[in-house]
């Protein structure tokens, strides 16, 4: 991981948070926006994290191993925003971690991370730790997330675990009036405030889901050692989606089914071994067993090109599983469709 070189006259971003008085001073946050190959969406979101109202925060772009020019035009559009390169992609999970373990070495109290095509209504952060200050028991929250080409419209409207049946599902889910919050199963990675005490008590992302189900795990995991995880209703942020890595593409077909099958392996252990054959079967054939039913359809129709990446996802993603091989997939998936 190369460091930022400080030239005369610009900020030392290496120095460590403010000191501040922990009693009277708001709580120190670091938002990590991560980028690959997206500077146009990335310049936009720190355009929109520069007028957060926040008093006490400051912006980190963690730069996944882009091409140089994407990286030098973000640098020319705000040479006063820190830039840390990776050197590498290391997906979601791996580009993320490097901004938490920033965010513990120089001793912020919290982390915001926000994908790079995201905005941010400007009371969001200021909500979120209004939220966080009042209730010590909350780990991970989140904005609620509305669509960017549709600013009313819930990205989604709150996650759902059924681990007796089917893992992952969105439902409409009711508000805490006293609390001005949401329960959820997990906060959705795109927009995630960390508690920076969780991190160093109980870890990171974990770097083998790369991308997808990083969320959902840090999530769980936080439950399980008895912390919550909420959304905060009057906290808002609009998301474009998909930016990265395409609605239908081969890259999220892998990522989806392989890591989901290594989310029930490792959430649901526990478990009866009937209970994981049921949740492998829902997963396998509703999500996957679609898919491929789609693809094959594709293949009649004509759209080939498409049948086959998806079939050859889900099938590389059944066999990097069953052989324990995770965190990077192939590159070929990087090989977007639409």
């Amino acid at each position: 991981m190369s460091e930022t070189v400080q030239e005369e006259g610009e900020p030392d971003f290496r120095k460590p948070a403010d000191k501040a008085n922990r009693e009277t001073d708001p709580p120190s946050v670091l938002v990590v926006i991560l980028n690959w190959n997206g500077e146009d969406d990335t310049i936009e979101a720190v355009q929109s994290v520069q007028a957060l109202d926040y008093p006490r925060f400051q912006i980190l772009v963690v730069d996944n191993g882009s091409r140089p020019e994407s990286l030098a035009a973000i640098r020319a559009a705000y040479p006063a925003v820190e830039c840390v390169e990776t050197g590498a992609n290391l997906g979601y999970a791996g580009g993320n971690n490097v901004g938490f373990r920033i965010a513990l070495e120089r001793q912020f109290d919290y982390c915001l991370v926000l994908n790079n095509d995201l905005t941010v209504d400007p009371p969001m952060l200021t909500r979120l730790i209004e939220c966080a200050q009042a209730q010590p028991d909350l780990a991970v929250l989140g904005p609620r997330v509305y669509r960017y080409d549709k600013p009313d419209q819930l990205f989604y409207p709150g996650w759902a675990i059924d681990w007796k049946r089917w893992l992952f599902h969105t439902v409409p889910q009711t508000e805490n009036p006293e609390t001005s919050t949401l329960e959820v199963a997990y906060v959705q990675g795109c927009a995630l405030l960390v508690r920076s005490k969780f991190l160093a008590d109980c870890g990171l992302f974990d770097e083998r889901f790369h991308l997808y189900c990083e969320d959902a795990d840090l999530s769980v995991r936080a439950q399980r050692a008895g912390w919550r995880t909420v959304e905060v209703m009057d906290a808002r942020a609009w998301h474009k989606g998909y930016g990265s890595s395409g609605k239908n593409s081969p890259l999220k077909t892998y990522y989806g089914l392989r890591n989901r099958l290594l989310f029930i392996e490792k959430h649901a252990a526990d478990r009866s071994f009937w209970n994981r054959l049921v949740l492998r079967g829902q997963l396998l054939t509703f999500d996957a067993g679609g898919r491929a039913w789609k693809a094959l359809r594709d293949l009649l129709t004509g759209d080939r090109r498409s049948g086959w990446a998806t079939l050859r996802a889900l099938g590389r993603a059944l066999f990097d599983w069953t052989r324990g091989h995770y965190g990077p997939g192939p590159d070929w998936l990087f090989q977007r469709q639409s």
